[in-house]
């Protein structure tokens, strides 16, 4: 599983629906003109991540970026992302845990 910029804990929203963001963070009162937001309402960006770059499961986005696999090793795997993944869904509204 390729490791990337997007937080674990928005791949199934965007497997979902590739505008989910744009329909969650621009939904509702809070925005009705849809002027330009960094954040959704829950404080988190397109990528999953917080003003603090921590993920809705509390990871840092570095925390996911190197290898737990021994260096003899030729695997790539990274247990926090891995969990993360596996731990996060998609409602049909916004990223919540499975």
């Amino acid at each position: 599983m390729a490791r990337g910029k997007y937080s674990p804990t928005v791949n199934a929203a965007y497997q979902a629906n590739q505008n989910w963001w744009n329909d969650y963070a621009y939904a509702g009162k809070h925005n009705r003109d849809r002027v330009y937001v960094q954040y959704d309402a829950d404080g988190f960006d397109s990528y999953g991540y917080n003003k603090d770059n921590e993920d809705r499961a509390g990871y840092h986005e570095n925390d996911y970026l190197s290898s737990d696999a021994p260096d003899f090793s030729d695997e790539d795997y990274n247990w926090a992302y891995d969990n993360t993944f596996d731990a996060w869904g998609f409602d049909g509204v916004k990223p919540v845990r499975n």
